[in-house]
């Protein structure tokens, strides 16, 4: 690996999210996952590593090689009034959030606010907007690119967005420019194509 790379990789490395390694679990092709005991389901197109862990409630990460390389971000059923990351500087900085009322048109800017403050995107770039399907539900895929204040690192991504049920349903897939995104970024869509929503059962009043 040329030494420009390893360079990023390391810094790369630095933002990495820490969880025990006996928390990660290989996902197999064709095994379906409920993600975060949420209505979205995930039938894995090659193997995965998962953990049953994330930011928000009903969220999980996946990852290829491990979170600094290759980052997948699945979050199910985002409620409304409720943030696509977890609250660091909720006073001061606080995240922008999910409305019932937003249109998939309106998700874009709610992505990129969001990753501007969650993410620390001091330069963020969106590249195309495009229609698609999750699930057999309307959704909007965004590919995007950002650098990080403090770091010359540059990522690309590609987000897709849908509103099932009022909800927000949410797949990001994330990786240094360098190499990686590039090399994942076609698992990434295919493991985002190959998404189904369960028919949740309905709370009982308290």
């Amino acid at each position: 690996m040329k030494a420009h790379i390893r360079l990023a990789l390391v810094a790369a490395m630095a933002f990495a999210v820490v969880t025990p390694a006996a928390a990660w679990k290989l996902v197999k092709p064709g095994e379906q996952i409920i993600v975060g005991k949420t209505s979205m389901v995930i039938t894995a197109p090659a193997e995965w590593n998962r953990v049953t862990w994330g930011p928000i409630k009903g969220s999980e990460q996946w990852t290829l090689d491990g979170i600094a390389l290759n980052e997948l971000y699945a979050a199910g059923d985002i409620q409304s009034g409720k943030p696509l990351l977890t609250e660091f500087n909720k006073k001061d900085n606080p995240l922008p959030k999910f409305a019932s009322t937003m249109q998939l048109a309106d998700l874009p800017d709610l992505f990129e606010r969001t990753w501007r403050v969650g993410r620390n995107a001091v330069v963020f770039t969106t590249s195309k907007i495009e229609p698609v399907k999750m699930g057999g539900s309307d959704a909007v895929r965004i590919h995007y690119d950002y650098v990080r204040d403090g770091s010359n690192l540059k990522y690309k991504g590609v987000a897709t967005a849908a509103i099932v049920h009022d909800q927000l349903q949410l797949i990001v897939f994330e990786a240094p420019a360098l190499f990686y995104f590039e090399r994942d970024n076609a698992k990434a869509a295919a493991l985002m194509d190959n998404v189904s929503f369960r028919v949740m059962p309905i709370a009982k009043p308290s």
